[in-house]
């Protein structure tokens, strides 16, 4: 899971947008983002609430479509 962290927050630096905007507009405590990007899951008692959190996540800095665009490319 230290590689999805990384890979978000990467994409959110990237894109030049802070953790707390992430948390405003997302709606996720900043605390929480910063243990998704750590890669510190088990700092999450429900797996589910994990999975939503890093989906919107991965909406909201594209990585989904990226990462799409990627395997794609690989599968060439």
């Amino acid at each position: 899971m230290i590689e999805v962290g990384d890979t978000l927050k990467n994409s959110r630096e990237v894109s030049g947008v802070t953790l707390e905007e992430v948390s405003t507009d997302l709606e996720i405590p900043v605390i929480l983002l910063e243990q998704i990007e750590d890669g510190n899951m088990g700092a999450f008692k429900d797996v589910f609430e994990l999975k939503e959190y890093i989906r919107k996540y991965s909406k909201y800095t594209d990585y989904e479509k990226r990462n799409r665009i990627i395997n794609n490319l690989m599968s060439k």
